[in-house]
C-alpha cells in the first residue's frame, strides 16, 4: 500500500502509449462482484478480474503480455517466434503468433501422446512443437539453438526468452492494467482493496502501477511454484522496466508481498486448489484452473477464512486463466470430490 503520488493517470498513460504495441486481447476485461462467494466465506466484498476472458485461445493474462512481445517481434522485422514452453503461455503464445502471420516453435519437454489441453490447442493453432529435455534450462538452450539454425537458413527469428522485452511485457501489460482496473473501481465507488494473483511479472505490473499511481492497493502475490519464485527475480522487472521507461520509482523486495505457502508441486493440484476450483464454480459459476489460480484462489480463501485480512477492505481477485489445464486433472478435481 502506498501514499505518495510519482505520477497522475494521463503522465502514466501517456508513457505506456509510447511503447509498440500489437492489439491482442479483448479489454478491459470484466470487473465482476462474487457476492455468493463472499456470503460462502462469511468474508469481505469480492471482486473478481476476469483476465481469463482476454478473448484469443481461451482467455488468460499471457495474451496482455503477447500483445507487447509480438509487437517486439514485429517491429524487429521477425519472421519467426521461438519460445520455450509447453503451458498456458506457450498456448496463448501459439495463437497470437497465428493472429499475426508469425511462425510459432514452441520448444517443449518430452509431451504424452495424443496432445491434451495446451498443447492441443497450440497444434490446432499452427505451431511447430519440438521436444528438448525435461529442465527449463534444456528448453532454453535448444530454443538459443534453434534460432541460430533458423538465422543460418535465412530466417529472423525471435527468441523469445532472450529478449528483454520477454519480462518487461508482463509489467508493462499490467501498469496498463492498473488503470483498467483503477477505472473500473472508481466506477463503482471503491479505493481502497487487497488484490490477490498468481505470483509473477503481473503481480510486478499492478503493484508498481499501484505505487506509482497512489492507490490504496495491497497487492499479495500467490506462489504456485513456477521455476522462477523462489530466486525472487520480481524486484529486477520493476526496475528494468522503470529504467527502460523513465518511470519515477520500482519495487525494492522489501515493497513486494508474496507468500509460498500454497505450492505443494508446481502444477499438481493440493487439497485447498481442488476445494478453492469447486466452492467458485458452484457458487459463481467461475472456473479456475489446478496450476495457477486454483492455487491463488486457495491463498485469497484462507486469507480470509483465517482472519488475516480486514473484513471491511474489498477483495480483487486477478484470475489469470489457465482453463485448458483443469481436463488434465479431472480425477483429482472432479471424481475425488463429486464420486462416491
Amino acid at each position: 500500500m502506498t501514499s505518495n503520488t510519482y505520477m497522475t493517470q494521463d503522465a502514466l498513460a501517456s508513457v505506456l502509449k509510447k511503447v509498440p504495441r500489437t492489439p491482442l486481447a479483448y479489454l478491459p476485461t470484466p470487473l465482476e462482484e462474487a457476492n455468493n462467494l463472499s456470503k460462502a466465506l462469511g468474508g469481505p466484498k469480492i471482486l473478481i478480474k476476469r483476465d481469463d476472458l482476454t478473448g484469443q485461445a481461451l482467455g488468460g493474462n499471457k495474451m496482455r503480455h503477447l500483445e507487447y512481445r509480438l509487437a517486439d517481434a514485429l517491429r524487429k522485422g521477425c519472421d519467426t517466434y521461438v519460445y520455450a514452453d509447453s503451458k498456458n503461455a506457450g498456448r496463448q503464445t501459439a495463437c497470437a503468433c497465428a493472429k499475426t502471420g508469425m511462425k510459432c516453435i514452441l520448444v517443449t519437454p518430452p509431451l504424452q501422446r495424443p496432445y491434451q489441453g495446451n498443447m492441443l490447442l497450440s497444434v490446432l493453432f499452427g505451431a511447430e512443437l519440438r521436444e528438448a529435455g525435461e529442465s527449463k534450462e534444456d528448453g532454453i538452450s535448444a530454443a538459443e539453438q534453434i534460432g541460430i539454425e533458423l538465422a543460418a537458413a535465412g530466417h529472423k527469428p525471435y527468441v523469445a526468452q532472450a529478449e528483454p522485452m520477454f519480462h518487461m511485457s508482463g509489467v508493462i501489460s499490467y501498469l496498463n492494467a492498473t488503470l483498467e482496473l483503477q477505472k473500473q473501481l472508481t466506477d463503482i465507488g471503491i479505493t481502497k482493496v487487497h488484490i490477490f494473483l498468481v505470483n509473477g511479472h503481473s503481480q510486478v505490473g499492478l503493484q508498481l502501477g499501484a505505487k506509482i499511481l497512489g492507490l490504496p492497493w495491497r497487492v499479495t502475490g500467490i506462489g504456485v511454484g513456477q521455476d522462477f519464485e523462489q530466486d525472487f527475480p520480481l524486484t529486477g522487472w520493476s526496475e528494468q522496466v522503470a529504467s527502460t521507461l523513465g518511470l519515477p520509482t520500482d519495487l525494492p523486495a522489501s515493497e513486494i508481498e508474496t507468500t509460498f505457502d500454497y505450492v505443494e508441486t508446481y502444477s499438481v493440484p493440493t487439497k485447498g486448489s481442488v476445494e478453492a476450483i469447486n466452492l467458485t464454480a458452484s457458487t459463481e459459476g467461475i472456473v479456475l484452473d489446478p496450476a495457477y489460480s486454483g492455487k491463488s484462489m486457495h491463498g485469497m480463501i484462507d486469507y480470509i477464512t483465517s482472519g488475516k485480512i480486514s473484513p471491511d477492505v474489498p477483495v480483487v481477485f486477478i484470475h489469470t486463466g489457465g482453463i485448458p489445464k483443469l481436463f488434465e486433472h479431472a480425477d483429482e478435481v472432479v471424481y475425488t470430490t463429486h464420486t462416491k
